[in-house]
């Protein structure tokens, strides 16, 4: 899959939220196959996961 570059812009409060994530998801065992844990790569897994649960709320099984 081909990356695409995203700009957002995020309230402050969002971004101290992700900083957050970022230390407490650098010891959890089963990230270590991630590889470096960034904003960035948190960003993506939030990103990720909250795409799935709106697709999963809104769109049929055969829009997703």
């Amino acid at each position: 899959m081909q990356d695409a570059q995203v700009t957002l812009r995020l309230p402050v409060a969002l971004v101290a939220r992700l900083d957050a994530l970022v230390e407490a998801m650098k010891t959890a065992p089963r990230l270590s196959s991630v590889g470096r844990i960034t904003r960035s790569a948190v960003a993506r897994l939030a990103l990720e996961g909250g795409l799935k649960q709106l697709e999963a709320e809104h769109l049929t099984p055969t829009e997703a």
